[in-house]
């Protein structure tokens, strides 16, 4: 595990980063700030803790890849159950 210090640079480096990837594959704000926040999130509690720099910024971008595509897949169902 990551200690306070290490995760605070980490996440002053790629916030910034990982929103606008998210922002461009979401196009809307709240939803891109929930998944950048449950992204961290899911990273603090699953990463393995002897991954170097390059493979932490990796994790973290396919974590949110991944709530990416449950948010596209949750959206399509909706959209199933509004069509008559």
């Amino acid at each position: 595990m990551m200690d306070e210090t290490r995760f605070r640079a980490f996440y002053q480096e790629m916030f910034p980063r990982l929103w606008s990837y998210a922002h461009r594959l979401v196009m809307d704000r709240s939803e891109c700030d929930d998944i950048v926040q449950e992204a961290f999130l899911r990273f603090l509690r699953s990463a393995p803790p002897k991954l170097s720099e390059a493979d932490q910024r990796s994790y973290l971008y396919r974590i949110a890849t991944n709530l990416v595509k449950d948010s596209w897949r949750s959206r399509s169902t909706e959209q199933k159950w509004l069509v008559p």
